[in-house]
């Protein structure tokens, strides 16, 4: 009898333990185009507390999100002082005096920022070039200059005797004259983005499509005038 109540007293303190729960569906990487919604989503296979915390780049440590304490974070808008790109995400999963937390996920946006060289010598070649960070580059999947002319309407342009590269991210103008001067251009990207949670209600990483567009903002070609070359002769005598 003896025995027996020695195991008794070792088993009872055992069970007050609580189990720590276990994630079945952690967070994941992914990246979008600058202004999308973006949900990150933590399911853990247990009634448990959520908590989501974020470390922007600015950050020197995670911080948690207020109100955040759902199996999913929506952040929307992306991009802005609140998700900027390069954002990691975790999940801090209580469950009664056990505490995890989830692999961390960060957002990656794509991002047209200025154009580059809009003012161009007479007569001379210039290369208009948008501005993108090292993630939106390798994820770009074309191109497509526009233009407008007289404060018409944009259209797209072809490669002629003065544009070249109209599908690439670098557009050349050849042979600058001044008909150019005040035209206006900008350019559109597709890019390419990963499985995201952008579906309100989603719960299996699905989005409709994986690309998103972006367009820059316009530049206004300035043509420089070349100075015309003055030849003077003067004769001498004796």
């Amino acid at each position: 009898m003896k025995f027996y109540l020695i195991i008794l007293s070792f088993w009872i303190p055992f069970l007050g333990f609580s189990q720590c729960p276990v994630i079945t569906q952690q967070p994941e990487n992914q990246t979008d185009c600058d202004g999308n919604s973006i949900r990150m989503i933590c399911i853990a296979n247990t009634d448990a507390t959520y908590q989501w915390e974020r470390k922007r780049p600015s950050d020197a440590q995670f911080l948690e999100i207020a109100g955040a304490t759902q199996v999913s974070y929506q952040a929307a808008i992306s991009g802005d002082v609140n998700n900027p790109s390069g954002s990691i995400y975790r999940s801090k999963i209580t469950l009664n005096k056990c505490v995890i937390y989830s692999n961390l996920a960060e957002i990656t946006l794509n991002k047209i920022g200025s154009i580059t060289n809009p003012s161009i010598c007479e007569r001379g070649t210039g290369i208009l070039e948008p501005q993108l960070n090292e993630t939106s580059s390798s994820n770009t999947k074309s191109y497509q200059w526009s233009r407008s002319v007289s404060g018409g309407p944009f259209s797209d342009i072809s490669d002629d005797s003065n544009f070249k590269g109209t599908t690439e991210k670098n557009l050349t103008i050849l042979q600058a004259s001044n008909i150019l001067a005040g035209q206006r251009l900008k350019v559109r990207i597709l890019f390419s983005i990963s499985r995201n949670n952008d579906n309100e209600g989603s719960m299996t990483n699905e989005n409709q499509t994986t690309t998103c567009p972006r367009t820059s903002s316009e530049v206004i070609i300035q043509i420089k005038s070349s100075p015309i070359p003055v030849h003077a002769a003067s004769i001498y005598k004796g």
